[in-house]
């Protein structure tokens, strides 16, 4: 058989003593102004490390292989089947490099 829950006076419950309707909460600040400026500054370098850094070294590195393709291409010293695997390398790092930059977002 369940019990009947117990009445209780809200009114005279220790917890809210001392507190009125009119009591003004103002919200405290959470940081001050020199630490804002640190996190700022942190996220600041967060972004140049771990966004543009991998942009720019992905870039060199794209380059510095469509230069080598080239320069095999180029030179007399290669052989008939290295000349074939630079110009595969050279045609899909141009064909990537043509879509990247003018290339229309799918979905958009």
């Amino acid at each position: 058989m369940a019990q009947k829950p117990r009445d209780v006076d809200v009114d005279r419950s220790d917890s809210f003593k001392g507190l009125t309707v009119s009591d003004p909460v103002t919200p405290k600040p959470t940081e001050s102004a020199q630490e804002k400026a640190q996190r700022l500054h942190k996220e600041l370098l967060g972004f140049y490390i771990k966004d543009l850094a991998v942009w720019i070294l992905a870039l060199f590195s794209v380059a510095a292989a469509w230069v080598f393709c080239f320069v095999i291409l180029a030179g007399s010293g290669w052989s008939p089947a290295e000349k074939d695997r630079a110009w595969t390398a050279f045609m899909a790092i141009t064909t990537g490099a043509i879509g990247v930059l003018f290339g229309k977002q799918l979905g958009k």
